[in-house]
């Protein structure tokens, strides 16, 4: 599978059945089988409006998402912060007309318990949609 990361640089994913373990041509390190996976998921017609309820310290992985049709506006990707309003900050756009897009972060940012990543588009078009939200626990 080809999805997009950051900066528009293709990446290839893989599942390595000999580690149990998905792996990309990044280099990026590859979730442990151990790791205890976090995923939120969220799907309808309307306005996305998405916030996750981890209320654990974490890693996001990856956030994907799929419309029936074009979705004529942008779709945002943002830190909730814990801090406060003050301290949100827009993490990634997805370009208007999107159907399919996989997401997956540059470097490895740790969240706190308590941050969380909220997703909103308007999708005035109703299309449906699907979006999942991956993150790795981290201790």
């Amino acid at each position: 599978m080809t999805v997009a990361k950051s900066g528009d640089q293709a990446l290839q994913l893989a599942f390595d059945p000999a580690t149990d373990t998905i792996k990309t041509t990044s280099g990026a390190a590859p979730l442990p089988p151990s790791a205890t996976v976090l995923r939120d998921t969220d799907t309808g017609a309307g306005a996305i409006a998405k916030t996750t309820a981890f209320a654990k310290k974490f890693r996001l992985r990856s956030i994907s998402g799929h419309a029936s049709g074009a979705v004529v506006e942008a779709l945002t990707i943002t830190l909730d912060s814990l801090t406060g309003a003050a301290y949100d900050a827009l993490i990634q756009t997805v370009a208007a007309g999107w159907t399919d897009f996989v997401w997956i972060p540059d470097g490895e940012t740790i969240f706190e318990a308590g941050d969380e990543i909220a997703i909103a588009c308007a999708n005035s078009g109703g299309a449906t949609y699907g979006i999942d939200i991956i993150a790795e626990e981290v201790a």
